[in-house]
């Protein structure tokens, strides 16, 4: 069962977003020769994707869960089951100290919650630096945009030139051509209606050198490679506390270019390819800074992207095969490395008197159940049932029984379900045991062997005692059906 809401927060966005940049530029890195440069701008059409789209997924394939990120009080109100087989339990074992009763504890969460309560001013001031913060992206990218607008004002159509007619028609893109003395090589800018910029300084008289330039432009308006940057720039907008996309934005307009060259050449022989590389190195000799807003001929690490080219080699169909599986795996491990926050509780603390051991119960992902009393109900009888059908299990099995059991009840699979259990014991029992193995409570303490006992442990029986005298540690250890099998001590110096 796969459930998709729009509830996913800015920060796991921007968490998840970060990792997939990271896999994007070491695969780049350490693979980028071997591979087709196509391939990188899929995967940065999935980084932005992830960036932009508050979408969560919960599914089988859930990598992380972040069910704990809400107040905690949430968890504290969900309801209370109505069974009298029901035994409602403060959500962790009791941590003693110096006393063996809750109230200690109880009022040491009320303080914290006490505490924790006026975090509003806090979040308050954490919004209000990053809407500042994407305020002032914002006016620096529109007035990057608007000083690249304005240098194209006194550009001049270039109209019945039969070489550039031709270009464009075999191409089959419709764009203007200008002539512009502002600018140090081509580009296209525009998304609806993209237009060509050619400088002034370009040698008209050199047709070959026209048609490639035409070619590589034409190749990014069919591509839509502004449409890509625009996106890019958004999610820059967005995330801009977030130095990995900053790196992003820079990555992906290399990537846009090589993959561009990569696409031109499809389409040449060996002649045409080297020409095609004389024309980068021709027009590249002035490098153009900040070209998110635009797509251009004229780029950084040229040495490199000539390199690629006389290295070039038409690709395989088996290694494109490899590629679009790659590209179909990467968007599911990454769609479903995270789910956005969600309340995990699902039953009481559930008993019975035909077993030794109390049962809860957790989701691991978000089964888009509602919350309330008859949810959890249903979880409790679930958990009930398990108890009674299976008094003489042991721990484990009751707890692969009671994830199968709320997996049928909830139609989901058996590892949505996380399965805490402890032992059904009464104070007078619990206490015989301990009495057996020497150990003695008396006067708010524990005594081992008439020592006085610092730190207690009883994890099964959720049994937790600090203090800060003593003379040893003791550790219960239990078997699976919850006997005491043996006493860890160590003796404090």
């Amino acid at each position: 069962m796969w459930i998709v809401k729009m509830n996913m927060p800015l920060i796991l966005m921007s968490l998840v977003g970060a990792g997939m940049i990271v896999i994007v530029i070491l695969l780049k890195k350490g693979f980028g020769r071997f591979l087709p440069q196509r391939l990188f701008p899929l995967l940065w059409i999935c980084v932005l994707i992830r960036l932009l789209i508050p979408f969560s997924i919960s599914s089988p394939l859930n990598l992380t869960s972040f069910s704990k990120w809400g107040n905690w009080a949430e968890f504290r109100t969900f309801g209370i089951a109505e069974s009298t087989n029901v035994v409602v339990m403060d959500e962790a074992p009791a941590v003693q100290k110096g006393t063996q009763t809750q109230t200690s504890v109880n009022n040491e969460i009320s303080e914290q919650i006490a505490i924790q309560a006026p975090t509003f001013h806090l979040s308050w001031n954490i919004e209000t630096i990053y809407m500042a913060g994407v305020l002032a992206t914002g006016i620096f990218l529109a007035w990057r945009f608007i000083q690249t607008r304005r240098k194209f004002d006194a550009s001049v159509l270039i109209e019945g030139d039969p070489r550039i007619i031709s270009v464009l028609d075999a191409q089959k893109v419709t764009a203007e051509v200008y002539l512009n003395d502002r600018i140090q090589g081509p580009l296209v800018f525009g998304l609806r209606r993209p237009l060509i910029f050619l400088p002034s300084t370009l040698d008209f008289t050199d047709s070959e050198l026209l048609r490639n330039i035409l070619q590589h432009e034409c190749t990014h308006i069919r591509r839509h490679d502004n449409w890509m940057k625009l996106a890019a720039v958004a999610a820059l907008s967005i995330h801009w506390f977030n130095p990995l996309v900053w790196l992003m934005v820079n990555a992906i307009s290399r990537d846009l270019e090589e993959a561009c060259d990569e696409s031109v050449l499809t389409q040449m022989n060996l002649e045409q390819r080297r020409s095609y590389a004389r024309a980068l190195i021709q027009m590249s000799r002035k490098q153009l800074k900040f070209a998110w807003n635009y797509c251009a001929f004229s780029r950084n690490e040229v040495e490199r992207r000539v390199r690629k080219i006389a290295a070039y080699k038409p690709l395989r169909k088996i290694v494109m095969v490899a590629c679009v599986g790659f590209i179909a795996l990467f968007s599911m491990f990454t769609a479903a490395a995270a789910q956005a926050p969600f309340i995990a509780e699902l039953s009481s603390s559930c008993s019975s008197s035909d077993s030794r051991f109390i049962l809860e119960a957790e989701l691991r992902r978000d089964l888009n159940l509602s919350l309330s009393s008859q949810t959890r109900s249903r979880a409790d009888q679930a958990l009930i049932q398990v108890l009674k059908d299976n008094p003489d299990s042991g721990l484990a099995a009751l707890k692969q029984k009671a994830a199968a059991a709320l997996a049928e009840e909830f139609h989901a699979e058996v590892q949505a379900f996380h399965i805490d259990a402890y032992l059904n014991l009464d104070e007078a029992e619990l206490q015989k045991e301990y009495q057996a193995h020497a150990i003695l409570y008396q006067n708010q303490r524990y005594t081992y062997e008439g020592k006085p006992v610092r730190n207690f442990e009883d994890s099964m029986a959720g049994r937790y005692f600090m203090n800060d005298e003593g003379d040893v540690d003791v550790y219960v250890v239990r078997d699976d059906l919850g006997r005491i099998t043996e006493l860890k001590t160590y003796v404090v110096k």
